[in-house]
C-alpha cells in the first residue's frame, strides 16, 4: 500500500511538472511584449502625438531600403473597434513620416518582413487572428507612404 502511494505521489509529481513546463512554453509562444524596446525614440514621439492610441505591436526594420531602420507598428485607437497598422518612416534621429493605416487583426499579432520580390524595398507579413479567424496580408509601402497589400488571405475575417 505504502509502494502504491510513493508511486502515485510520483506520477502527480511528473504531471505537474510537465504541465508546468507547457505553460511556460504556452507563454512564451503568445509572448504579449511590444516587440521593440519601450524607449524607442519613434515609439515615444508617436505616444505623444497620438496619446488616445494603444499601441499593441511594433517591429523595426528598413522597409524602403534607404539604410535606416523604420518601424512598423500596430495599434488600436479607443473610438473604433478596429486595429490599425502603420508604418514610421525614418526621417531623422527622432523624426519620421506617417504613412497611411491599414487594418490589422484583433489578436495574436505578428509582425515579419521578407523581401519577397528581390525589389529595393522590403514587405512586411502582418497576420494574426480574431475570434478564431486567422488571416494575413503582405504589404509594401510605396513611395508615397501608401501602403500596398500585395497579397492577402483572410484579413477581413481577422480584422
Amino acid at each position: 500500500m505504502k509502494k502504491i502511494a510513493v508511486q502515485l505521489g510520483l506520477v502527480i509529481i511528473v504531471l505537474l511538472a510537465g504541465f508546468l513546463l507547457y505553460s511556460q512554453n504556452q507563454k512564451s509562444r503568445f509572448d504579449h511584449s511590444l516587440g521593440v524596446d519601450e524607449d524607442h525614440p519613434f515609439l515615444i514621439k508617436y505616444r505623444k502625438e497620438f496619446e488616445d492610441q494603444t499601441i499593441l505591436r511594433a517591429a523595426e526594420e528598413d522597409v524602403n531600403d534607404d539604410g535606416k531602420k523604420d518601424l512598423v507598428l500596430i495599434y488600436h485607437s479607443p473610438d473604433d473597434e478596429r486595429n490599425y497598422t502603420v508604418v514610421l518612416l525614418h526621417k531623422g534621429e527622432k523624426d519620421y513620416l506617417l504613412s497611411n493605416a491599414t487594418p490589422a487583426p484583433r489578436e495574436n499579432i505578428e509582425i515579419q518582413f521578407k523581401n519577397i520580390d528581390d525589389k529595393e524595398q522590403t514587405e512586411f507579413i502582418i497576420s494574426g487572428s480574431k475570434d478564431g479567424n486567422y488571416g494575413y496580408a503582405i504589404y509594401r509601402l510605396e513611395q508615397d507612404l501608401d501602403i500596398r497589400d500585395l497579397f492577402s488571405e483572410d484579413m477581413d475575417s481577422c480584422c
